[in-house]
């Protein structure tokens, strides 16, 4: 799955949350989110799941329009 970098971004914004905080709540680690953040890769949807609910999102919404 391709994560929407912009939708990413702009959710982390609205709820002032850090790298590192995303990384803490979603189970990710530090390389992922920068992955995600290049726009390289594709992801596994736990990933793309874990982020989601660590944000109060729908997977959908982080992936559509990619």
């Amino acid at each position: 799955m391709r994560f929407n970098y912009k939708r990413l971004l702009l959710t982390m914004a609205d709820q002032c949350i850090s790298n590192e905080d995303l990384c803490k709540k979603a189970g990710v680690c530090g390389a992922t989110l920068t992955k995600i953040k290049s726009k390289t890769g594709t992801f596994r949807p736990t990933t793309v799941g874990r982020i989601a609910q660590a944000l109060g999102v729908t997977a959908e919404y982080l992936t559509e329009g990619t």
